[in-house]
C-alpha cells in the first residue's frame, strides 16, 4: 500500500496592516499645534480636503506645513475660491493640492481672485494653459496684475502673437520676476547688436536663459 506524503501546512497569515491613525488623534494633534481653532473646525476642514480626493493624513500634514489655510479662512470663502477655481476646469484633486501650495489665493476675496483668473485668459491662455502654469508657477498668482500685463505687452512690442506672448509666459514664467527696465529691456538690445534681425525673434522665442544666467555669463554668450 502506497504511503501517502501529508501536504504541507499552509502558511501563517501575515499579521494584520496596523490601524490607519486615529481621526480624533489627527483632530487633537492638529489642536494642540493651534489651539486658537476648535476641534469642530479642524474635523470639518479635514472633511472638506478629504472630500476634494485628498486623505486625511496627507491634508493634516498640509495644516502643519500651511496653516493659513486653516487660521485665515473661514468656510465660506474656502468653498467660494473652491468653487471658483472648479469652474476654471480645475479638477477636485488639484483645487485640494493648490490650496496646500498656495494658501494666500484662498485667504483673498473670491472677487480679486477670479480677476487674477480672468486676466490669465485674456492675455491668451485657454483654460487648460491656465490651470498649467499655475499648477507650474503658483506664484503668477501673486504678482501685481500690471506685472502681467506688462510683460506679455512687451514681448508683443517686439513681434510676439497674442497667443506667441501667452504661451511664453507659460514656457519661462519667470519672467515675471525680472525687471523690465532694468534686465529684460537691456538684455533685449545687447542680442540686438549682435544678432542678424531676422533671427531675432526667435532667439528670444525659443531661449529663456538669455534672461535667467548671470551677467557675466550673458556677456560670453554674446562674445
Amino acid at each position: 500500500k502506497r504511503e501517502v506524503t501529508p501536504s504541507p501546512p499552509p502558511p501563517s497569515p501575515l499579521p494584520p496592516s496596523p490601524p490607519p491613525p486615529d481621526q480624533a488623534n489627527m483632530v487633537n494633534e492638529l489642536h494642540v499645534r493651534y489651539p486658537s481653532i476648535s476641534k469642530s473646525i479642524l474635523e470639518s476642514r479635514l472633511r472638506f480636503f478629504e472630500e476634494l480626493g485628498i486623505p486625511r493624513q496627507e491634508a493634516a500634514k498640509g495644516f502643519m506645513g500651511r496653516p493659513r489655510v486653516l487660521l485665515k479662512t473661514s468656510d465660506e470663502l474656502l468653498v467660494a475660491n473652491c468653487n471658483l477655481f472648479k469652474r476654471f476646469k480645475f479638477p477636485d484633486l488639484e483645487v485640494g493640492k493648490l490650496a496646500f501650495k498656495f494658501p494666500t489665493m484662498f485667504t483673498q476675496t473670491t472677487a480679486s481672485a477670479q480677476t487674477r483668473l480672468l486676466v490669465l485668459k485674456d492675455i491668451g491662455l485657454s483654460h487648460s494653459e491656465v490651470t498649467k502654469l499655475i499648477n507650474k508657477f503658483p506664484r503668477v498668482l501673486e504678482y501685481p496684475l500690471d506685472t502681467v500685463r506688462t510683460r506679455v505687452s512687451w514681448l508683443k512690442s517686439i513681434g510676439f502673437s497674442k497667443k506667441e506672448a501667452a504661451l511664453y509666459l507659460l514656457r519661462y514664467p519667470t519672467i515675471l520676476s525680472l525687471s523690465l527696465e532694468n534686465r529684460i529691456k537691456p538684455r533685449y538690445a545687447a542680442i540686438q547688436e549682435v544678432v542678424p534681425a531676422n533671427q531675432l525673434l526667435e532667439r528670444v522665442r525659443s531661449k529663456s536663459t538669455w534672461l535667467a544666467m548671470t551677467d557675466e555669463k550673458f556677456e560670453i554668450t554674446l562674445a
